[in-house]
C-alpha cells in the first residue's frame, strides 16, 4: 500500500485530486477502502482492475 502523498510526486498531481481519483475507484468497485485512524489506506483488487481492460489496467499500476 501507498499513501497520497507518494502516489501524487508519482503522478505529478495534487493531493486532493489524488484523493478524488481513489475514492472514485473505490465507488466503482476495484479498489478497496480501509480507515486507519485520521488514513485511509486503498488497495486495487488486481483481478477487478484486469477485468476492465489491459490498457486500463497499465495506466492504473504504471
Amino acid at each position: 500500500m501507498e499513501v497520497v502523498g507518494e502516489q501524487r510526486h508519482q503522478w505529478h498531481l495534487q493531493r486532493s485530486r489524488v484523493a478524488r481519483h481513489l475514492s472514485t475507484l473505490h465507488q466503482a468497485g476495484p479498489a478497496d477502502r480501509h480507515r486507519n485512524g485520521r488514513s485511509v489506506l486503498y488497495r486495487l483488487d488486481l483481478t477487478a482492475v484486469d477485468a476492465l481492460g489491459t490498457d486500463l489496467s497499465q495506466a492504473l499500476l504504471r
